[in-house]
């Protein structure tokens, strides 16, 4: 048991070292296109409003660029177990009716309601779900792509895992299979082989090739 749980400390080191090179080379929000940034406000826009925020009125008050120590977002929820990896995003703040303000922060495609003086139904985003198990999940992922290209899981390298979320159970792949409709939130794990990228989508419990290794 304490020789897997130092494999697990050590594999996660290493993947902090990775986003943290994705972190430093974030762009800052005062250099955010116009574009890139009303991404940003409506990606925690829509965050509160799944939330149970009803308040028209409201404007942002504040963005600026964040690093957070985990997949929390700088907003752990009780009992729940998070990525223990550098994650940079953005943290909004909006005001509302009555002095009311929010505090949303935003990673990737993730949007997390941190706080705020405001009402809401839920603190975190309904469907924000942390990651578990993602040393097996990267492990997963290289076996699948040494089988399929045929190469010793050696020469398979971790590249980076950037959160993501998609608008239903494909995780934004195709599949056979019909999707069920409903935000999924999880991370985007990319392989290495010889130079080349692969990337893998993840929702914490499957590990999907997309596109399908096959196809490239």
């Amino acid at each position: 048991m304490a020789e897997k749980s130092l494999k697990c400390c050590a594999a996660l080191v290493v993947l902090g070292a990775n986003l943290a090179n994705f972190a430093h080379g974030h762009t800052d929000a005062t250099d955010q296109s116009p574009a890139d940034r009303n991404a940003v406000v409506e990606q925690a826009r829509q965050a509160l409003v799944d939330s149970g925020v009803a308040d028209k009125s409201l404007a942002v008050a504040a963005i600026e660029p964040a690093n957070w120590p985990n997949s929390s977002l700088g907003c752990p929820k009780r009992g729940a177990q998070y990525l223990q990896v550098v994650t940079t995003g953005y943290r909004v703040q909006f005001k509302g009716e009555a002095a009311a303000k929010y505090d949303v922060h935003v990673a990737g495609n993730i949007a997390v309601v941190c706080g705020g003086s405001g009402t809401m139904v839920n603190r975190l985003h309904p469907r924000q779900t942390p990651l578990r198990n993602v040393n097996r999940l990267t492990e997963q992922a290289k076996q699948e792509l040494s089988r399929a290209i045929g190469v010793k899981i050696e020469t398979i390298k971790f590249s980076d895992l950037v959160p993501a979320e998609w608008p239903d159970s494909s995780l934004g792949c195709a599949s056979d299979v019909p999707a069920t409709p409903g935000r999924v939130n999880g991370f985007r794990i990319v392989l290495t082989n010889a130079g080349r990228p692969y990337i893998f989508h993840t929702d914490g419990q499957r590990v999907i090739a997309c596109p399908p290794i096959a196809d490239r």
